[in-house]
């Protein structure tokens, strides 16, 4: 038997377990719940908006990355790992300079 997912259905069932504290632990306990939610648009409500963190790229930063990290030997590398990174490289123009002792 289905069972018919109100908002008051699905913050009872928050309620009763205290694991449910983000989207992914209620689609853990209670796909049916979950999916519900999100058809209802009450997800945001239940758990707030995810903030993405912003991470803020300086020349510094990109090289520092680059050098972390020995794999990537050529701007494709970079962008497949890090595309911000890439990105960020690209805008500070120092892409020449991240990858000339490759050559």
């Amino acid at each position: 038997m289905d069972k018919k997912w109100t908002y008051e259905t699905i913050t009872k069932l928050i309620e009763e377990h205290p694991e449910i504290n983000s989207r992914s632990s209620l689609e853990k306990i209670s796909q049916s719940a979950y999916k519900a939610a999100l058809k209802m648009g009450i997800v945001d409500d239940l758990f707030g908006k995810p903030v993405k963190e912003r991470y803020i790229w300086s020349k510094e930063k990109v090289i520092n990355y680059v050098k972390q990290h020995p794999e990537i030997d050529s701007k494709t590398k970079l962008k497949n790992s890090n595309e911000s990174a890439y990105n960020a490289a690209y805008r500070f123009h120092i892409m020449n300079e991240l990858f000339e002792s490759v050559k």
